[in-house]
């Protein structure tokens, strides 16, 4: 007998393919992968200091936009002295403004 139950079933806690859980770790592979390739096209072009960071962070706007315009609004929302859940709802009011 497996850990998750019998042969052939998955374990309690699995998600099913195209559940939230599945998504966002697709969707954070994604972004991994966007910044990475930001990273080695900087790393190319011999980039260093203030004009590599600004390379990676423009490359990966163009690469995420969705994930980036997130990024920005978090960053406003603690600029703004914002925490959890405040901070949170104040992502979601500002994504649906931006989008």
């Amino acid at each position: 007998m497996t850990p998750g139950g019998p042969a052939g079933t998955p374990a309690p806690n699995a998600a099913a393919p195209g559940t939230p859980d599945t998504r966002g770790q697709a969707l954070r592979d994604q972004a991994k992968a966007a910044r990475e390739a930001c990273r080695d096209e900087a790393k190319a072009q011999g980039l260093k200091g203030p004009d590599r960071r600004q390379h990676i962070q423009d490359c990966f706007a163009a690469k995420m936009p969705q994930v980036a315009k997130r990024i920005e609004c978090r960053k406003e929302g603690q600029a703004k002295g914002m925490t959890q859940p405040d901070l949170r709802d104040y992502v979601r009011q500002c994504m649906a403004g931006k989008g």
